[in-house]
């Protein structure tokens, strides 16, 4: 049988994906949502709601992980029918749209 661990709450719409990744040695899950961002979230710490992530201006579709010279990135696409870059090693910072 399976327990459920934990409810993990911060979007206000539907949530379309979740993703797990790794930056800096740490395992970080990251969700997007119909509520136009994604939210990182800390497994090691019950899941604690590290950043919301803003710059989409209608849903997010999905998020995936990825790398560059050895830098983790996350690019997240929309419905607005953009891409965007996101630099999980500097604050999350909007890399490129």
């Amino acid at each position: 049988d399976y327990k459920l661990l934990y409810t993990l709450k911060g979007h206000t719409y539907w949530v379309r994906n979740i993703i797990s990744f790794q930056v800096d040695g740490y395992v970080r899950l990251a969700s997007c949502s119909r509520d136009e961002t994604i939210i990182i979230w800390d497994p090691s710490n019950d899941y604690k709601l590290l950043y919301t992530l803003k710059g989409h201006t209608y849903w997010v579709r999905n998020i995936i992980s990825f790398q560059v010279d050895g830098y983790v990135r996350l690019a997240s696409c929309s419905r607005d029918e953009t891409i965007i870059i996101w630099d999980p090693s500097n604050d999350y910072k909007l890399l490129y749209t």
